[in-house]
């Protein structure tokens, strides 16, 4: 039990480590406003928050699992590559919607 604390502060540490210079960015969108920055920041924000916590608990869940080496593996081959690049659009886009429908 102890050791899967451990490794949850030490993967919570580092999200927040890789975080810090958006989470400034959307601070100073929110300190000065600039028209529609702040919806704009607090949906960033928002997505950034839910981003950091999935990726926290599928790194507790799939301890095992680097995605690193599957990405250094796919770079091989040009069919992983793209399958590799289809996924990481997939996810933009679904963020991108996510936040374009908090507009409406």
């Amino acid at each position: 039990m102890n050791s899967m604390l451990s490794v949850f502060m030490s993967t919570v540490k580092k999200e927040i480590r890789q975080s810090v210079p958006l989470l400034f960015v959307l601070a100073y969108f929110y300190v000065f406003d600039f028209g529609s920055f702040s919806v704009v920041s607090y949906m960033l924000g928002i997505m950034l928050v839910i981003s950091m916590f999935t990726h926290v608990v599928r790194r507790l869940l799939f301890r095992r699992l680097n995605i690193e080496d599957f990405y250094s593996k796919a770079l091989e081959a040009p069919l992983p590559a793209a399958l590799i690049f289809t996924g990481v659009c997939f996810i933009y886009g679904m963020m991108f919607l996510a936040v374009a429908g908090m507009f409406k």
